[in-house]
């Protein structure tokens, strides 16, 4: 999406991503993509993340509603992840312990922030 999101911000991004060790020194907002929001995180440590804000009223091929669309998006991110961990080219990436999951929901998409 060109425009950034409606009620997102980066301090709670930012939130969800220190729940995953992720502590971000810098955002940058890219206008890329279509039906979603997307930044590039840098943190604390030098690396860099791609970071994606879908709009879940509006993933109705993930499931009927924002809940349903919440679990099949969750579905889809964790076989990604699945199959990078799997890949076929002899290397591995090791999936971090829990809490991690490939998709989190903010209190805002809720209707809770």
């Amino acid at each position: 999406m060109r425009g950034r999101p409606d009620g997102i911000v980066e301090p709670e991004l930012g939130d969800a991503l220190r729940t995953w060790g992720i502590d971000v020194a810098s955002w940058t907002y890219e206008p890329v993509g279509f039906g979603d929001y997307h930044w590039t995180a840098a943190d604390t440590r030098g690396r860099r993340w791609f970071v994606t804000v879908a709009d879940l009223a509006h993933k109705s091929h993930c499931g009927a509603g924002a809940d349903a669309a919440f679990a099949g998006l969750s579905r889809a991110m964790d076989t990604a992840l699945a199959l990078r961990g799997s890949a076929r080219d002899g290397t591995s990436w090791s999936r971090p312990s829990p809490p991690w999951a490939a998709v989190r929901c903010t209190a805002s998409a809720r209707g809770t922030g």
